[in-house]
């Protein structure tokens, strides 16, 4: 048994939003879970009204709407009594025990443990199949960083495991290992894709990370209803982001990323235009323009 090193009063949530119809009700729910929680900072875009009058929610306002760039917002307000960061999305709704569960199992762990991913108990895992398996976009292990810069999920079941990389919609970290979390370097784009991955990876080079299902929270489901415009950006800056982050790790490959992008890309495109979806489709082109295109200038962390 390890010697209880963290309370309530040693947390910040940190909620990066964009005003989701579900955030008002998330506040009201994370207030009324633990009265004593050290610190709540949301941080949205300038233009985000947000209803809630508790002096207990720090509300920060970006000028740039992106998830990491408003997050970082909250470096120069942490608490001196701050030593775990939570880092939460909004669709991620905690239950009345839920703060309680992250402190147990918070104060049972090593410390060696710089970041722990929570499973709620409604995730669905992705089904694998062989061709992904083939293609390294996904394998059987749970939370493996591949060669090629893609990943494997997490399952449902586990009660804890060591893996490569978290999720970062709902993730606490030990500040004392983590605190450059608010100095990211991250292209001002509006889908903040593979920002967990990129950050999580890094740490794992140093520290363990877990993933857990021990703690009661739940997702709610995303109305991902995209334009065909939208649909090729998001497979864009997808494959964009992914080979700066195979290219600036030297555990990672790139002749497996372009191996695995190119011929994942051609078949989805083929596949999904085989059945009349095109959305899914003109997303895979994008991928494929985008891991053959220059990527950003500067390495993302």
């Amino acid at each position: 048994m390890y010697k209880k090193k963290f309370n309530s009063k040693n947390i910040a949530i940190i909620i990066s939003s964009i005003g989701e119809s579900y955030l008002e009700n998330n506040l009201k729910l994370i207030l009324n879970s633990s009265p004593s929680i050290g610190q709540i900072i949301l941080c949205v875009p300038e233009n985000c009204t947000i209803s809630s009058k508790s002096k207990k929610i720090l509300i920060l306002k970006s000028k740039v709407k992106n998830q990491v760039i408003q997050r970082c917002l909250a470096k120069k307000h942490i608490s001196k009594n701050i030593k775990l960061i939570f880092q939460l999305d909004p669709q991620f709704i905690l239950k009345k025990s839920s703060i309680n569960e992250i402190l147990n199992i918070w104060n049972n762990q090593s410390d060696n443990v710089a970041g722990i991913g929570f499973i709620p108990f409604n995730y669905l895992a992705p089904k694998i199949n062989l061709l992904q398996k083939i293609l390294l976009t996904n394998s059987n292990s749970i939370g493996k960083v591949l060669s090629s810069g893609h990943v494997s999920a997490w399952k449902k079941n586990t009660r804890f495991k060591k893996v490569d990389w978290l999720h970062g919609g709902c993730v606490t970290w030990r500040y004392k290992y983590c605190s450059d979390i608010f100095n990211r370097k991250y292209p001002p784009i509006n889908w903040s894709v593979a920002e967990d991955l990129i950050y999580s990876f890094r740490k794992s080079q140093k520290y363990n990370l877990l993933i857990s299902n021990q703690v009661k929270l739940k997702t709610i489901k995303k109305n991902n209803n995209f334009t065909i415009k939208e649909s090729y950006l998001r497979g864009y800056l997808h494959a964009k982001v992914i080979k700066n982050f195979v290219l600036n790790n030297k555990n990672l490959s790139i002749a497996s990323y372009y191996y695995s992008m190119i011929l994942s890309s051609f078949i989805g495109a083929t596949l999904y235009l085989f059945f009349f979806d095109y959305k899914k489709s003109i997303s895979f082109l994008g991928r494929f323009i985008g891991c053959l295109s220059k990527t950003y200038n500067f390495k993302i962390i």
